[in-house]
């Protein structure tokens, strides 16, 4: 069964975080699409964060480690420049992708945080 990984960083105000989900998801579906014949109708897909960018990093380097193939989106201009934003895991096989994310938590709502959701 294959699942969609996208990571982002929880510490981006709101309309930026689902920018940069959507660029990752895109990107990394993209990617699937070019290598794969079948399509991935079926596939779960699960938005995690990370806390920071620094996090963000830590969490390339595991992938990289594990051979896992994805697309690191950065930001090319305005307040953001040049930062690291998001993850995008190409879809893949749940057995081998899951127990990489087993200690991630899925993005949620933090109601203490309404300064960094700009409210």
């Amino acid at each position: 069964m294959l699942i969609h990984y996208i990571i982002v960083r929880r510490d981006l105000p709101l309309g930026v975080l689902a920018a940069m989900v959507t660029h990752a998801a895109g990107e990394s579906a993209a990617k699937y699409e070019a290598n794969h014949v079948e399509g991935f109708e079926g596939c779960t897909a699960v938005v995690l964060e990370a806390k920071s960018e620094a996090d963000l990093n830590d969490t390339a380097e595991i992938l990289r480690s594990a051979a896992v193939d994805n697309v690191e989106v950065h930001e090319s201009s305005g307040e953001f420049a040049g930062q690291f934003m998001a993850i995008g895991v190409v879809p893949g096989d749940r057995e081998k992708l899951e127990p990489i994310f087993l200690d991630y938590q899925c993005l949620k709502e933090d109601r203490d945080d309404t300064k960094l959701w700009g409210v």
